[in-house]
């Protein structure tokens, strides 16, 4: 098990960084979509440190009005995401919505 320590300035950073590259790319891909034709509005999250992402996925797919829920996976399975459970699972067992799962490099 491995256990990281920072403050809570660095990790602020961190997360805006990440949520800026997020926003970015979903920005670019709704671009192509649009560009394709077809009728798209896109959401990104921000940070919700004190719930599981699973949760606060399920959270704006019910809040908003959602057809789909697109999500990058890490493509584990079995012990390697036994601790903590799948994001990915839990989102499509829960989901009001279809869910497609992409599964990165």
């Amino acid at each position: 098990m491995m256990v990281e320590a920072t403050t809570a300035t660095v990790w602020e950073q961190l997360s805006t960084v990440q949520h800026d590259h997020a926003r970015g790319l979903v920005e670019g891909t709704r671009q192509q979509l649009l560009e394709a034709g077809l009728k798209v509005e896109a959401y990104v999250q921000g940070a919700a440190p004190a719930a599981r992402v699973c949760d606060a996925i399920l959270a704006a797919a019910r809040s908003k009005v959602c057809q789909l829920i697109v999500m990058g996976t890490h493509g584990r399975c079995g012990t390697a995401r036994a601790p903590l459970g799948s994001d990915a699972e839990l989102v499509l067992r829960a989901s009001p919505v279809p869910v497609l799962l992409v599964r990165g490099d």
